[in-house]
């Protein structure tokens, strides 16, 4: 296949896809590919290359040139191939015209996506979501909420696949019928975690799964960092849902900034630890988002709105508006919640009945209530 896209008039054959795979193996290849393709002419003399040879290319340091000439040692032409082949897997290239524009622009853009389903998208209308692995009930909530609402005017969203805020961000999405796309830390053949096999399946069938790494390849820690780069780039902004101050998620944003993508972030409460993270985004300068509609607005776009309650909720006396208040947006048990109101908890229990029918409040496991935005 022949690509306009590239500086060379490089022509990617068969052989040469196969040298491109085995080479794809090595991370020094793939933060240097551009600069050895310009060098060698071809994949296979940059894959027989000896280490004197690889040193001689501008700018490619000694430890580079070691771990590149060690592929051989590993990974043979074709190295997968058939592997890949069998499983419905679909391999882009940087030289590919369905390779995403939106990675060219990046430092160290990846130069072999493996992809599950369909890569295609408006990166106008896309907006990368990340967060916490160890979510809380809000967090989830928000993941959702922004993943769906999002998702209904017609964004893109992309994230990791990760439990937590990532898994929330693309069920949301699904939930709209919105495309979604997880980038992997591991092989595309690799679900992690493994209890998300079933949500994997569902966001290659409206979008996309994508990885770097090939197929195999084990989700070990250092490679999640890597792969937040790709999470970032395909993504017009980064919105950060519930972090703690030491995040992969702030990873992510450190990405959108250099990057020259738009850092959004939503508050939280400030003696939750996680929510340091976002809130000190804030502070030092990422946009504030509180709604969905928020995100559309930072980029000065005009969507739908979602659609609005048809009938309003019934009104509330004086005593359900102080339960109400007192009842807030973090869960609150009974108990708790008749000691502030100082009030018999099963005069308490029929006040709070009667606002869950109304759509008021949301009852949580273990007799805690949460307020709902109306």
């Amino acid at each position: 296949m022949q690509s306009g896209n590239s500086e060379r008039d490089f022509i990617l054959t068969s052989e040469e896809m196969e040298y491109l795979v085995a080479l794809n193996a090595s991370e020094s290849f793939k933060r240097n590919f551009l600069k050895l393709i310009e060098h060698f002419g071809t994949f296979k003399r940059v894959y027989h290359a000896g280490q004197t040879e690889l040193k001689g290319v501008p700018g490619f340091c000694s430890r580079s040139a070691e771990a590149v000439s060690r592929v051989r040692d590993n990974f043979k032409p074709g190295f997968g191939m058939e592997r890949i082949a069998k499983k419905n897997i679909r391999l882009i290239t940087w030289w590919d015209s369905d390779y995403p524009d939106a990675l060219r622009t990046i430092p160290e853009p990846p130069p072999l996506l493996y992809v599950r389903g369909n890569l295609s998208y408006e990166f106008e209308l896309s907006i990368s979501i990340v967060g916490t692995r160890r979510a809380s009930r809000y967090g989830i909530e928000q993941a959702r909420r922004f993943g769906k609402e999002l998702g209904q005017i017609g964004f893109t969203i992309i994230s990791g696949g990760a439990a937590g805020i990532d898994a929330e961000a693309h069920k949301g999405t699904l939930e709209s019928d919105g495309k979604t796309i997880a980038v992997f830390g591991s092989g595309i053949d690799v679900s992690f975690p493994a209890s998300h096999a079933r949500l994997f399946d569902e966001i290659a069938k409206k979008g996309a799964i994508i990885t770097e790494f090939p197929p195999g390849t084990p989700p070990e820690p250092y490679r999640f960092p890597v792969r937040n780069r790709i999470i970032s780039g395909l993504g017009r902004g980064v919105l950060v849902i519930q972090a703690p101050e030491k995040s992969g998620a702030l990873i992510t944003a450190e990405y959108a900034m250099e990057h020259g993508r738009e850092v959004m972030a939503i508050p939280g409460r400030n003696d939750n630890p996680f929510c340091r993270g976002t809130n000190l985004l804030i502070r030092d300068g990422a946009k504030m988002v509180l709604d969905p509609e928020d995100v559309p607005a930072i980029y000065n776009l005009i969507v739908e709105k979602t659609k609005k309650r048809e009938k309003p909720l019934p009104k509330l006396d004086d005593v359900s508006r102080r339960i109400l208040d007192n009842v807030g947006w973090e869960p609150c048990h009974i108990d708790e919640l008749a000691r502030q109101m100082g009030m018999p908890v099963s005069e308490l229990s029929a006040k709070l009945l009667k606002m869950l029918m109304d759509g008021y409040v949301k009852e949580l496991p273990g007799k805690r209530y949460v307020r709902i935005a109306t």
